[in-house]
């Protein structure tokens, strides 16, 4: 009976295990895909199930600095560097999770034992230099570059972080050159592409001139397509397309591309009222109503806005009673 009983509590173990390794390659797969949204839905079973996972604690960290949730990554990098404080890659990351969470000592701190560790390493400099420009210490992220550029002069590294540099101090112009530069030395070097696109939508709306203007907002465009053709799983260049779409008065083109980024960001709020907007102008009640009924919910600065357009939407779509609802809501509230 004993070994009977034995047997069957090494079954129900050896199951548990390996659905607990099942649960865990999915993570990793999500990530692996890019697709940051589902997989943080599953980071409080994982973080149960591998406390002390170096590869996981790392991975969590991961997810949450790409959904820019940055304190939450600082406590999972923090924890996986107690485990192993010589790796370099997480060393890197810790430090710039620790910027975007304005802890700018502990950032210095790491970056700087990185870089002694392993003084030859040129993605320390180039990551140095972003904690650097991050803590608006940009004479210290000069340096930086400069001893990144020394070890490789033709790594495009250095020139993606000048164009950061000097993007950081709104010298566009500057800035597209060394993201062009980048790019001629690297074409699928993703963060050029990203940062380069960036530079040409900021120039355009500085620029008076109409004509000039509207060629850089093309650039920006082809910029943010090349981009989302080398990494389909690139929110942020959905949205930023999208965006330039919509204040363009491009429904159609924003609404495609507001729709991926949607799909890739649920919780990606204003990105949703732009599509909401872009569907609404388009007479599209239909797949508007969804969006603005979250939007509203979500978002307070349009909340009024996004009534407005529901209400319309339910009258469009013949849903009176909804459509009678807000405006007594909106009538009670003095709006």
């Amino acid at each position: 009976m004993k070994q009977k009983l034995l047997a069957i509590l090494t079954v129900f173990l050896l199951a548990f295990i390996a659905n607990a390794q099942s649960d865990k390659d999915t993570f990793l797969q999500l990530i692996k895909e890019k697709n940051y949204d589902q997989a943080s839905k599953m980071i409080d079973q994982i973080a149960k199930a591998y406390p002390k996972d170096f590869q996981v604690l790392v991975a969590i960290g991961d997810v949450y600095y790409e959904l820019e949730k940055y304190t939450e990554a600082v406590k999972y990098f923090a924890i996986a560097y107690d485990i192993d404080d010589g790796n370099q890659e997480l060393n890197r990351k810790y430090s710039l999770a620790l910027a975007d969470a304005k802890n700018f000592k502990e950032a210095f701190k790491i970056i700087r034992q990185t870089i002694k560790d392993k003084p030859k390493e040129i993605q320390n400099y180039l990551t140095a230099s972003e904690v650097f420009i991050k803590a608006d210490s940009l004479t210290e992220a000069e340096v930086q570059i400069d001893r990144a550029r020394a070890i490789d002069p033709n790594n495009p590294g250095p020139y993606v972080a000048m164009g950061n540099f000097y993007f950081t101090r709104r010298v566009y112009e500057l800035a597209r050159q060394n993201y062009e530069k980048a790019i001629e030395l690297d074409p699928k070097n993703t963060e050029a592409h990203f940062k380069l696109a960036t530079s040409y939508y900021w120039l355009a709306t500085r620029e008076l001139d109409r004509d000039l203007a509207n060629e850089l907002y093309s650039r920006s465009l082809k910029e943010w397509n090349t981009l989302s053709q080398l990494d389909s799983m690139n929110a942020k260049a959905y949205f930023e397309q999208g965006k330039i779409w919509f204040f363009s008065d491009k429904f159609p083109e924003a609404a495609t591309a507001l729709a991926r980024y949607v799909k890739l960001r649920p919780n990606g709020s204003l990105g949703r009222w732009y599509l909401a907007q872009s569907l609404f102008k388009l007479g599209d009640c239909e797949n508007a109503i969804p969006h603005l009924e979250q939007v509203a919910q979500e978002l307070d600065s349009v909340k009024l806005q996004a009534e407005e357009n529901l209400a319309d939407c339910y009258i469009s779509t013949k849903a009176y009673q909804k459509a009678d609802e807000i405006y007594k809501k909106l009538k009670e509230s003095g709006r």
